[in-house]
């Protein structure tokens, strides 16, 4: 009998039994983590601190605390809150239910850090401990579950002038063995991930991230670290970041290169790099060939405001609609940059 999502399927392909999320997720951890090794518990790491970015997105919050305690995950973000407490509460379902959209309630922009997210109710299912504490009109709201089951129903802590959400989990070992998520990995993608998301302020284990330029300080950072001095005297590089299209276009160029092989290219689309590149990065050389201009190095990161493209890109961006919008929002300000500094070949 084979597997596939929440289904069981017997030999001829036919679904013979549903199986419950937490089933689904603790019989194939794999399809929901990626996998059963540090690099799973990373997974949820991430997962998390993408759920602060779509609240910071929409202007609900502004900062997220990550701390790792050999295998205690913690996240702290300033929103909102979840909705625990009413009959119409769909926080129960986020917590314990399977949702078939990239999120689950269909909004957008909705980003990743790493190429899937697990969601919520997976990450509840993999915890041998999962606590979830929630400010919510003035009363903190607490939870606990164990492996997806409750453990401690929703209760009220204490009222007051509170705000936000803390989660605290630890993988179970039954899933993750004795692997813990690695601190230097999970600092490095954070540390990327405030360029991504300028004004987003990321505090990892007592260290503070944040970035008001976003790619342009990413440039200065480190991606050009070792080749300034080819690129000659500095210019400050191009910078562009606005909303076009539906599209959230950040975008920082430097310095001029030797050759076709010469150029570093670095992109992502909603949080997530793309290594084979794609629409993004055409649009963005189609402005630059027109000019013309071969740049020591680009970055380019795009939001997409549209829900139908809110899920993770793998590999490769293909939707024409962003590669126009790109077109469009960079042909006037790098033309004028362009000419300003005199640029060349």
């Amino acid at each position: 009998m084979e597997e596939m999502g929440d289904k069981q399927l017997s030999s001829d392909g036919y679904p013979t039994k549903r199986l419950t999320l937490k089933e689904a997720v603790r019989k194939r951890p794999g399809m929901y983590f990626g996998e059963c090794d540090s690099r799973g518990v990373e997974q949820i790491v991430f997962d998390l601190v993408a759920n602060g970015l779509d609240l910071f997105l929409t202007g609900k919050a502004s900062k997220l605390d990550v701390l790792i305690d050999d295998d205690e995950i913690t996240v702290i973000d300033d929103g909102p809150g979840l909705p625990l407490e009413g009959d119409d509460s769909d926080a129960p379902d986020i917590l314990l239910k399977f949702h078939d959209r990239p999120s689950h309630d269909g909004h957008a922009p909705h980003v990743h850090l790493v190429f899937h997210g697990a969601g919520l109710a997976p990450i509840n299912a993999g915890s041998s401990v999962f606590e979830i504490s929630t400010w919510l009109n003035n009363e903190l709201w607490r939870m606990r579950f164990s492996c997806g089951d409750v453990t401690e129903p929703k209760h009220l802590v204490t009222t007051g002038q509170g705000n936000g959400t803390t989660i605290r989990l630890k993988a179970d070992p039954e899933i993750f063995g004795n692997a813990r998520a690695r601190s230097g990995v999970v600092r490095n993608r954070l540390f990327e991930c405030v360029h991504l998301f300028p004004g987003f302020r990321l505090e990892f284990n007592g260290e503070v991230f944040r970035s008001e330029s976003g790619l342009q300080d990413l440039l200065y950072a480190y991606l050009l670290e070792d080749t300034w001095e080819q690129v000659g005297d500095l210019i400050e590089p191009f910078y562009f970041h606005d909303v076009v299209d539906s599209v959230d276009i950040q975008v920082a160029v430097a310095g001029v290169a030797r050759d076709a092989c010469d150029v570093q290219r670095h992109s992502w689309v909603n949080g997530v790099r793309s290594p084979l590149h794609g629409s993004h990065v055409v649009g963005l050389e189609t402005v630059l060939a027109s000019l013309p201009w071969s740049p020591k190095a680009l970055l380019i990161h795009v939001v997409t405001h549209e829900p139908k493209f809110a899920a993770p890109t793998k590999d490769q961006l293909s939707a024409d609609p962003v590669q126009k919008a790109v077109e469009s929002a960079l042909k006037r300000p790098m033309t004028d940059y362009f000419t300003k500094h005199q640029l060349s070949r």
